[in-house]
């Protein structure tokens, strides 16, 4: 769906949500979607959410991470509406965890997951069951990196555990990685100045066409457009056997 000028993201998915068939479906976000009538929409519609919690939502965000016991976020220092600083408390009794590691690409990530039940009937958030807690470290060139992140969901522990909640959120992250990388750093959608009408709509279906393409052939999609570049009779005669 096109997002207007006058509206936004989180506007244009609710609109979006309310068309699609819900029940039983788990929807994952950002956290520009972790919004009150986004997660009532869900649940309205019988699905399940999964969204990442950050200094947009401040009172939700500083929730969350004193009740693993974490200090303040720093990011909601000057955050408009945070609260003041809050004590650590213990970690929840009931937090249970999951773990994965990773070896690649001349790195080393490991992601540590809590998750917890506790502290969510007192968040006053449509739908909350559980919470969670995300932290990132990464090993490359001799440097250690180190994140940490936080969401929401409704899913009760009947229907996912810590190991299926941690996949959900890597799932997430993998449609960064696969399509939104793809388009706005391989096909350069971000750095694009054709704004005005329908032409980026436009535009943006023509991209899609493109990924389509290249997802049924071999190879990097920057190999793939090299190739189409270069051999413009080739590129038409795939295009016509691909998609009709």
């Amino acid at each position: 769906m096109r997002v207007s000028p006058e509206s936004n993201e989180a506007v244009t998915a609710l609109a979006l949500l309310k068309g699609l068939p819900l029940k039983g479906a788990v929807v994952t976000g950002d956290a520009a979607f972790c919004q009150r009538a986004l997660c009532e929409a869900i649940r309205d519609g019988g699905g399940d959410y999964l969204f990442a919690v950050e200094a947009n939502r401040p009172g939700l965000m500083s929730d969350i991470a004193v009740s693993f016991g974490d200090a303040f976020p720093p990011a909601l220092n000057a955050a408009p509406g945070s609260a003041s600083p809050l004590v650590p408390a213990d970690p929840p009794p009931d937090i249970e965890y999951a773990k994965t590691v990773e070896k690649g690409h001349g790195r080393i990530e490991v992601r540590r997951f809590a998750l917890s039940r506790e502290v969510a009937p007192h968040l006053c958030w449509p739908g909350a069951a559980r919470v969670c807690r995300v932290e990132r470290t990464r090993e490359r060139a001799g440097k250690t990196g180190r994140a940490v992140s936080r969401a929401v969901t409704s899913l009760p522990r009947s229907s996912a555990g810590p190991e299926e909640l941690l996949a959900l959120v890597r799932e997430h992250w993998g449609i960064e990685n696969r399509l939104h990388y793809r388009r706005d750093v391989a096909l350069r959608e971000d750095a694009s100045r054709i704004r005005a009408g329908n032409a980026p709509q436009a535009v943006a279906a023509l991209r899609n066409t493109m990924l389509r393409l290249a997802h049924s052939l071999p190879g990097p999609l920057a190999a793939i457009r090299e190739a189409f570049a270069e051999d413009r009779p080739h590129a038409i005669a795939t295009a016509k056997y691909r998609l009709l």
